[in-house]
């Protein structure tokens, strides 16, 4: 009975030290499992559709934005949108508009390549623009010698949403057809939204130091 009381508690203690993890783990989720589907998983569905192996070979454009978000970047720390504090204003933005990028593009089974890449093109760049208020949020409000465990859980939560999207949403093609896996994708982004939502960044600002 003692030992079965001392793992139950530390079961507990570890899940309450992992529980600030949580909103970061889900957000990286989504970054894995959004950019593994665009870049990984659409090519593949696409080649099985019949489309010729150089186009299929543009689709890696999608990764492009991820490369420049320093272009962008600096407005990022110099514009606040109303209502929700300023990182997570920008990563519930960002992250939105990639749901309704995804929306849209469950919608184009049967459009023309170029427009399939303009829009998946643009959902990365919402992907990298939530990533990089992302790091800013953890730079600014974790402490240095936490960020090990951030950057742990950036590692597990991106791996885990690359199987999903390229194993999953791909294995799951035939069963549910481009709309259907796309719009999976699209949900799995807006519930992974949910845990920053409550994540205190104007009281735990200034606790990653200057």
């Amino acid at each position: 009975m003692a030992a079965g009381q001392a793992i139950g508690v530390r079961v507990t203690d570890t899940l309450a030290a992992l529980r600030p993890l949580t909103p970061f783990f889900c957000l990286y989720v989504t970054f894995g499992a959004t950019l593994g589907f665009l870049s990984g998983g659409a090519p593949l569905i696409l080649r099985a559709r019949g489309v010729e192996l150089a186009e299929v070979g543009l689709l890696q454009l999608i990764n492009l934005p991820v490369g420049l978000t320093f272009l962008w970047a600096p407005l990022l720390d110099r514009l606040h949108l109303p209502v929700l504090p300023h990182r997570i204003g920008w990563i519930v933005a960002a992250q939105g508009v990639t749901v309704l990028l995804l929306v849209l593009l469950s919608l184009g089974a049967q459009w023309p390549l170029a427009g399939l890449l303009v829009l998946a093109v643009a959902t990365c760049a919402c992907v990298a623009t939530m990533d990089i208020a992302l790091e800013a949020l953890v730079v600014e409000t974790v402490p240095g010698e936490q960020r090990a465990f951030v950057a742990s859980a950036k590692l597990c939560g991106a791996s885990l949403g690359g199987i999903l999207g390229v194993g999953v949403l791909v294995g799951s093609y035939d069963r549910f057809g481009w709309h259907g896996a796309v719009l999976a994708c699209a949900a799995l982004d807006a519930i992974c939204l949910v845990p920053i939502l409550f994540y205190p960044e104007g009281r735990r600002r200034g606790a990653g130091g200057r």
